[in-house]
């Protein structure tokens, strides 16, 4: 009985894992972005990022970044402890190099010809972005 509680412990851990990163996979709109307290859209090259099912992923580049130009690519995680989620991004893209907590990942309705909406807010030490999933 033990065992087969652990087991169960495990693959439900494994599931709920699976489904949060199937989940953040896709493309994502950038809808508020702010570095440190203060709005920084407009110094983004674009508002989307893509995470890719491969665990690579496109970021926009940004002013921000000194003597970078041109597209931002990267690896993505997703994992979590306990309840929170986290988004764990690897760049050398300054601004998106961390690990984020993944906060009101949620559907919403939207009526105008989508139907439901996935968002989302990243919060990392200095970055907060809010998300909304681009629809397909």
């Amino acid at each position: 009985m033990k065992n087969k509680t652990i087991l169960l412990l495990i693959f439900i851990a494994l599931v709920s894992c699976n489904k949060v990163e199937s989940a953040l996979q896709g493309g994502w709109l950038i809808e508020k972005v702010y570095y440190n307290n203060k709005p920084v859209i407009y110094d983004l090259y674009s508002n989307s990022f893509d995470l890719k099912k491969d665990n690579t992923c496109w970021l926009p580049s940004s002013a921000m970044n000194e003597n970078q130009a041109g597209v931002e690519t990267g690896t993505w995680e997703s994992y979590s402890i306990d309840t929170i989620s986290y988004l764990k991004i690897k760049s050398v893209n300054k601004i998106f190099n961390r690990t984020f907590r993944v906060l009101n990942f949620r559907k919403e309705m939207d009526n105008k010809k989508y139907g439901y909406l996935l968002k989302m807010t990243l919060v990392a030490d200095s970055l907060k972005m809010i998300c909304e999933k681009v629809p397909y």
